[in-house]
């Protein structure tokens, strides 16, 4: 199983207050195999590269890439809060690493917030 875990800091990164609006602008990037919304500055190592992502998607198949998004998306749902605070320590490591845990609970995060 592909793993896109290490999309959580550059979504966190994208200027924006809603986590649900920066992924779908993350989502277009890998779409279109480059940065048409800024990502904005990044953590040195955690600068997708959308050109790869974009062959993943084609390699993979559409349905495919679209399933692991959607785990990819739960998942911060779920962890919602743990991820805020961990981003607000700068701990963008501790961040992918969380992500890669195995997801249980309901989504933490609210509508249309940050």
């Amino acid at each position: 199983m592909k793993n896109i875990n290490k999309l959580i800091v550059p979504l966190f990164a994208m200027e924006g207050p809603d986590l649900s609006v920066k992924a779908a602008k993350l989502r277009n990037n890998i779409r279109h195999g480059k940065e048409l919304d800024p990502v904005g500055k990044l953590p040195a190592g955690f600068a997708p590269d959308f050109a790869e992502l974009q062959r993943m998607e084609a390699n993979m198949g559409e349905d495919a890439f679209g399933a692991l998004w959607a785990e990819f998306e739960h998942a911060r749902k779920v962890r919602y809060k743990e991820l805020c605070k961990r981003w607000g320590s700068k701990d963008y490591q501790g961040i992918v690493d969380y992500m890669d845990t195995p997801v249980d609970g309901p989504e933490e995060e609210p509508v249309g917030h940050e």
